[in-house]
């Protein structure tokens, strides 16, 4: 079966959902904290319980986007941002990193990035969930990862570039899934890390996930 028992779909140049970054929580279960979201006192009427939860909604949000402004890094802004999940802890976080420097070898905030080296640090970044340790390499990512469909695939996840049409060939480029055809990642030492439609990546492409 090569190199995965599964292989799944090359995607080529197909358009894939929108699923933009943070946006994909509507795809998503609710926290594990939901539950503890204030409310209105159970005796209170259905229009009171409603305001009450609204104002709620309203001043966390408040806090949350003030806080965000204040954040001086990418690691103090990803800290304070209560996402769903993994994947949208990841989408959120890359987005910070935009306008890095590219680095062959490169996996670090102060010295630029290569594309898996962006990929392994924005996973092992990924607050709330203590980190992910995953593969140095494209090529061992993919082989990391479980292969789904575009269908399946959330913003997050990883898009994996092949040499050919065979969608257990060698990966030679990775990029952060953002949804909607696009993707981040570690371009070239001309335009560094930087927002692209994934077709910039080549034709030949499959999505992977740890999460879901």
């Amino acid at each position: 079966m090569g190199r995965h028992s599964k292989p799944s779909r090359i995607v080529s140049g197909a358009a894939v959902p929108a699923l933009h970054g943070v946006a994909a929580a509507l795809r998503m279960s609710p926290p594990a904290h939901a539950a503890e979201l204030p409310t209105a006192h159970a005796a209170a009427p259905r229009r009171r319980s409603r305001l009450a939860r609204s104002a709620a909604v309203i001043g966390a949000a408040a806090a949350l986007t003030s806080g965000l402004l204040a954040a001086s890094t990418p690691a103090a802004a990803a800290s304070q941002v209560p996402l769903y999940n993994l994947d949208q802890q990841v989408s959120y976080w890359a987005s910070w990193f935009t306008g890095r420097p590219y680095s062959y070898g490169g996996e670090n905030w102060s010295a630029g990035f290569d594309c898996s080296g962006l990929a392994q640090y924005l996973y092992a970044g990924a607050y709330h969930f203590s980190g992910y340790s995953i593969p140095r390499t494209a090529d061992e990512q993919f082989l990391y990862f479980r292969q789904i469909p575009e269908s399946e695939a959330w913003g997050g996840d990883l898009v994996f570039f092949h040499v050919s049409s065979d969608p257990e060939s060698y990966v030679y480029h990775v990029g952060i899934y953002e949804g909607g055809g696009n993707m981040i990642s570690a371009l070239n030492p001309q335009y560094g890390v930087a927002w692209t439609p994934i077709s910039w990546g080549g034709p030949y492409y499959t999505f992977g996930t740890i999460s879901h």
